[in-house]
């Protein structure tokens, strides 16, 4: 946690901000908090970082193995923090961050360049669909 600290200061001192977004809504009652900055630092180490955390809508329930996605890469987000440093992709990527008993909130496909650093905020809302008991015979 202490080097996502880092990351994030020495991204805000260096870097500019880009553009800044209010909590925007997805196909489920959850949503994201999307900000982008570029950073000098970034762009001469040729990637880009993409940080943020994934907690509850409601904020009081605790969230069960959340997990981050990003193109092919997964990551378990310990503490609700997550922390990519990654290359800047050719094609437009989408983040997905999900959790045991909440629905997936994705974000829109993301345009990256060298040198961005990415702040996405998650907030995940309950899945109340039934589970299916699968008890007795099938014929």
């Amino acid at each position: 946690m202490n080097r996502l600290l880092l990351y994030l200061m020495v991204f805000l001192i260096s870097g500019c901000y880009t553009s800044k977004s209010a909590l925007q809504p997805t196909y489920n009652k959850g949503g994201f908090i999307l900000n982008k900055y570029n950073s000098k630092a970034l762009t001469i180490a040729d990637s880009i970082v993409i940080v943020g955390k994934i907690s509850a809508l409601n904020k009081k329930a605790m969230l069960v193995a959340p997990t981050i996605k990003y193109g092919c890469i997964s990551q378990r987000a310990d503490s609700g923090g997550y922390l990519i440093k990654t290359k800047a992709a050719d094609i437009k990527l989408q983040l997905s961050a999900t959790a045991v008993g909440y629905l997936a909130v994705e974000t829109e496909p993301l345009i990256t360049q060298i040198g961005d650093s990415i702040v996405v905020n998650f907030y995940l809302t309950p899945d109340e669909r039934p589970l299916l008991n699968c008890e007795g015979n099938i014929k």
